[in-house]
Order: C-alpha cells, then structure tokens, then sequence
C-alpha cells in the first residue's frame, strides 16, 4: 500500500519524498508527528506488522454547541507485550525514522538524540521491570518530552524525577515485592513461672 492509497489526513512532504520508508506504517500517526500531535501510548501502531483491528473502539463526545466528536480509543500498556523488545524497540525505531525524516535536516542532531533515548530505555531495562516500571517510565518521559521540546535533542533524556519515581528497589529484576517487607517480630511469649511449695504443702508462685 502506497500513501497515495491511504485516506486520511495531509501526507507531509518529507514523507512523498521517501514513500518505500513508510509503506506499511498508519498514514495517521505519521501526520501525527508532523503536526506534534502524537500520543506516545499509541506508538504501539507504528509496527510495519500492525493491521487496524476489525473491531475498533471509539467514544464519543458532544461539545456544548451540539457538535458530536468521534475519537478512536488509545493503545493500554497491555498492548506492548512483556519485554522491552517485544513492540516498545521496534515501534519506537519506526518513530524515530519518522521524526528524522520530518524535521532532519533541520534538526540534524536529532537522530543521535533519539538513538541515544533508545540506548537509555534498553540500559535500564536490564535493571528493572518491564510492565512495572521501565513502560510506564519511558510513556510518561516521551509524553513530557512531546509536550514541551521534542525538536530540542537536549530534552531526549529521562527526567531523573521520572527515574527515580519508577526506578525503585521493588522494581528491580527478580525483586519479589515481598522479600522487601519487613519481617513480623514474634511476640515473646510470657516468661514462664515456677511453681514452688512452701512448708505445709501449700502452692505459690515465683518469677
């Protein structure tokens, strides 16, 4: 499929001029991109093995003046599967090639930024849990990053409070959150009490 097939959306320049890149690759995220107007949950859909579901969620919304607004619902973190390199490596690679062939030439330091993103996320993957903490750490970091300078190579780094944040002893590979409980002191029982007789026969109790 060519993107002169595709039916949604304005393709950007950038895009024409390199159509063998894309091909395979959802006309819509693309001009997302372009436009900075992509949600990093869905880079899950920029896999060249990605097909849109036959059954697709949407809700919707009426705004006051009665317009209905139909949106489709985003990827969950469920989606990315179990390691790093299962989806998250693969799709960001493709966004990093769509960003680099958009704004390149201008920004020619930012394939070297995001490479290096990349190199941060596989790195502390190998220290900590995927689904609970390197995923939602590298979502919520992207999130910031396009938010505010995506087109600045100095921002494609993890903010450390995002580190530290999700980057926790419990989170450590092969951590069971439960080893890190403290154990229950056992309660000391009583000390125990002699029985004593005193002359006569008669029982008394002594510490």
């Amino acid at each position: 499929m060519g993107f002169s097939d595709y039916s949604l959306g304005e393709v950007p320049q950038a895009v024409r001029d390199h159509p063998d890149r894309f091909i395979g690759l959802p006309r819509e995220e693309i001009v997302k991109n372009f436009r900075n107007s992509f949600d990093p949950i869905n880079l899950f859909r920029l896999r060249f093995d990605w097909h849109e579901p036959d059954f697709q969620e949407y809700c919707f919304r009426v705004d006051d003046d009665g317009t209905i607004k139909v949106k489709r619902v985003s990827c969950t973190y469920k989606d990315f599967g179990d390691s790093v390199h299962d989806i998250w490596s693969e799709a960001f690679l493709n966004y990093s090639m769509i960003m680099v062939s958009l704004f390149g030439s201008t920004v020619p330091d930012l394939h070297a930024a995001l490479s290096q993103f990349h190199l941060q996320v596989l790195h502390l993957s190998r220290i900590y849990q995927w689904k609970e903490a390197i995923l939602p750490l590298v979502i919520d970091a992207h999130k910031h990053i396009v938010t505010y300078h995506p087109l600045d190579p100095k921002s494609w780094v993890i903010p450390e409070i995002f580190r530290d944040t999700y980057c926790t002893p419990l989170s450590v590979l092969g951590m069971n959150p439960r080893q890190s409980q403290p154990k229950r002191k056992r309660s000391r029982s009583p000390p125990s009490r002699r029985i004593a007789r005193q002359p006569g026969g008669r029982p008394t109790n002594r510490a």
